[in-house]
Formats: C-alpha cells, structure tokens, sequence
C-alpha cells in the first residue's frame, strides 16, 4: 500500500444521468471561473492571501507541513489535483520538484500558464499513468469535495464514487509512495438530506435556515455532495493506503470562507462591470 497522509463511475449508468452529470460539470466549470474572475479583480486579495498565510503558520498547516509530510524535494515528481491559481505549485517549483497541475476551471488554468505553471485545463477523473506518467506524491486539496454529486448520493453511488477515486490515484503512485488529500466532510449537525428544498430557496431574502443555505451551496456548487465524516474518506482508502496522519483544519476554514467572502462582496467597479 502507498502511503496516504478520491472514479470513474463503475457499472452502467442511462444516457440521461451522464447528460445531467455533464451538465452539473459544465455548470461547475462557469461558476469557478465566474467566481475567479471576480476574486482577481479584488485589488486587497493579495492582503487577504497574506493574512491566511499568516494564520495557517501559526497552526503548521501551511505548504511546507505538507511538503514535509510527503517528502517533496528537489526531483520529486507530483501531480496537484485541482491546483487553483497554482500557489502550491509554485512553492514546490522553488524547492526544484517537478510539478504537474490540473484543474477544471479555465479561468484559472490560463492564470497558471500565464504564470508559467505546467498546468492543464481537464476534469480529473480523466487522469489515468498515460495522461503524465506516474509521480512520486499526488495532492488533491479541496477538489475531492467535487467528486460526487447530489444525484449520484441519491442513487446510492457515493461509496463507489470514492473508492473508484481512491483507486484511480493509488494507480499514479508506486508503493511507497504519498497521497495527500484536503477535503470537506459533512459533521454531526449536519441537515437532514430530506429537509432540503433543492432548488427551491428564494435568494433575495435577508435571512435563510440552514436546510436553506445547503440549496444555494448546492446551486453554486452543482455535481457536489461532500461524505459523510472522515470515515467517508478513510474506508475507501483503506485498500490502496495506509493513513499517516489525520488532522482538521475546520476553524482555519471558517476563517478562509470569511475572509473570502468579505472580499467577494466588497464593491469593486471593475467587479460590477463584469456581471
């Protein structure tokens, strides 16, 4: 077993499901653009970019935590699976690793290339040892949210989902090799699946109940159903790895989602002028 610090679905599924998977992806790709597009025309990001870094030091959750965790130096060969504007990567270039990114928004794809990142726009469940070969460390932090989505859980699929995932990344590694994986889970407090009024919420109102809030997350998020606790990510693992260590960085989130979005709401005219 490789070491780990999420698939193609399997079985057959009707032409109408893989319509609507394929729509929920299209849906997904625009509004992370859309969503990107708006975070940089934000002057203060590179302040609140600062600000977080300045807080996950302070708890040791920072790149050079997972650097060390996984071993990355000069040669290491990784993959960053949903690389984002490329932060990570481009730490990893300073240390001499040979790094690889993918990510499915093109906003951000170009971001990185433009930067002269070795990034490639694709959705990552395509990613096979052809597509670059294997690596000697994989990352994937934040996209394994992305892996299964509403419809997928209801048709009882999410188990498989990961486990295929899992597989798929443990096919890119040797033995011996590391997988880091940041990811949301739902908690205990989580609402009752039942209690959402999917696509039923009225966004104009001021105040909204917390069955409420999940349909417009998953309005903006489409394709998406996060597991259910840490053992919705460890027991479909636990075929191809061995865990390493486990962490949560649930209040380093919260304070991530608040500064984000202070800066999303912010009035900026360039900001207005693209919607």
């Amino acid at each position: 077993k490789s070491d780990l610090i999420h698939l193609e679905q399997s079985g057959k599924i009707k032409d109408e499901r893989i319509r609507q998977l394929e729509e929920s992806m299209r849906h997904l790709q625009q509004n992370l653009d859309a969503i990107s597009k708006v975070l940089s025309l934000n002057p203060e990001m590179d302040e609140v970019k600062a600000v977080l870094e300045r807080k996950l030091n302070e708890k040791s959750k920072n790149h050079k935590f997972i650097v060390d965790g996984c071993k990355i130096k000069k040669g290491t060969k990784v993959l960053d699976i949903g690389c984002g504007w490329g932060a990570f990567i481009d730490y990893m270039n300073k240390l001499g690793a040979d790094t690889y990114g993918v990510v499915l928004a093109q906003g951000q794809a170009d971001a990185c290339i433009k930067n002269g990142l070795n990034v490639k726009q694709m959705d990552s469940k395509e990613i096979t040892p052809e597509t670059f070969g294997k690596f000697d460390v994989v990352t994937a932090m934040g996209s394994p949210e992305h892996l299964c989505s509403v419809e997928q859980y209801k048709a009882g699929q999410q188990e498989e989902i990961y486990k295929t995932y899992m597989k798929q990344v443990a096919d890119l590694l040797p033995i011996g090799g590391r997988y880091y994986c940041q990811t949301m889970v739902f908690g205990p407090n989580m609402v009752k699946f039942e209690d959402i009024p999917f696509g039923k919420t009225n966004i104009w109102k001021k105040k909204f109940t917390n069955e409420e809030l999940m349909d417009i997350i998953c309005q903006v998020f489409p394709g998406s159903w996060l597991p259910y606790g840490k053992e919705g990510i460890i027991e479909p693992a636990s075929k191809y790895f061995k865990i390493v260590s486990i962490d949560s960085g649930r209040l380093d989130y919260m304070e991530t989602i608040e500064r984000w979005s202070e800066a999303f709401i912010k009035f900026n005219f360039k900001k207005y002028l693209y919607y």
